[in-house]
């Protein structure tokens, strides 16, 4: 486990010096009490971790428990202090799993016909010569290709917006859907634009962050008014760090 955690409420005032302790010991391999193992800490909370009348949340990473050296033979939670009347409730220790800062495992592959397809980035089509994945707009955006399990991966890290150029007026207007596979582990915010000569753009907002890949078929009929028969840029907008794993047009 990493935290223990503890809800707590007290009708008293808890303005300093009032104090609220958690104590844990461990017995140490022998399991006994006394029996010349034993380690403990005990940690002291004061105010504004201290409410009075609400109920407040000691979420309390076991590491800050600095003198209690295992946790093998834990066998005592130990709760004192100045506060008369605490009520107490949800008591338990839980291991926090770290957010991963990739995916491991490439994107689901596409299994449309290729001659269906027009793809701008996809291990699963050859692309369209002449796409720039990362022209100079003056974006923060890093951008690099990475490969996972040997399928290469768009890395967009630190995301504030980024374009692609398609290098020609591309005629999508036999299409039907922009396919996108995607995920993100940290973004809350991100949009995707088609634009056309003008420029006219739309953007259409995904949803972040993922649970593992996303796949997402959006009508191209979403971003009128851009002109389908001329193409010639998409853009990534938002935050994050956001990993593509396929991009197309598709019937």
């Amino acid at each position: 486990m990493t935290h223990l955690r503890l809800d707590v409420w007290t009708p008293d005032p808890t303005n300093l010096p009032a104090e609220f302790k958690v104590l844990l010991v461990d017995f140490g391999p022998n399991g006994q009490f006394g029996g010349g193992d034993d380690t403990s800490h005990e940690l002291t909370f004061r105010s504004p971790i201290l409410r009075t009348e609400q109920w407040f949340t000691l979420d309390i990473p076991l590491t800050q428990f600095t003198g209690l050296q295992r946790r093998a033979n834990l066998a005592q939670l130990v709760l004192s202090g100045s506060l008369p009347n605490v009520y107490i409730t949800n008591v338990y220790f839980y291991r926090s799993v770290p957010t991963p800062s990739q995916p491991s495992t490439p994107a689901p592959t596409p299994t449309h016909a290729a001659s269906d397809v027009i793809s701008l980035f996809s291990s699963a089509y050859t692309n369209l010569a002449g796409v720039n994945l990362n022209p100079g707009w003056g974006q923060a955006t890093q951008v690099s290709t990475i490969p996972i399990l040997g399928v290469n991966t768009l890395r967009l890290s630190g995301l504030n917006y980024q374009g692609i150029e398609i290098g020609r007026n591309l005629d999508v207007s036999g299409m039907q859907y922009l396919s996108i596979d995607y995920w993100s582990a940290n973004s809350t915010a991100l949009s995707v634009f088609l634009i056309s000569p003008g420029p006219v753009e739309t953007p259409f907002a995904l949803t972040v962050p993922t649970s593992g890949w996303n796949r997402l078929d959006i009508p191209l009929s979403s971003f009128s008014p851009v002109n389908l028969s001329s193409v010639f840029q998409l853009k990534f907008e938002g935050n994050g760090d956001i990993f593509i794993g396929n991009l197309y047009f598709r019937i």
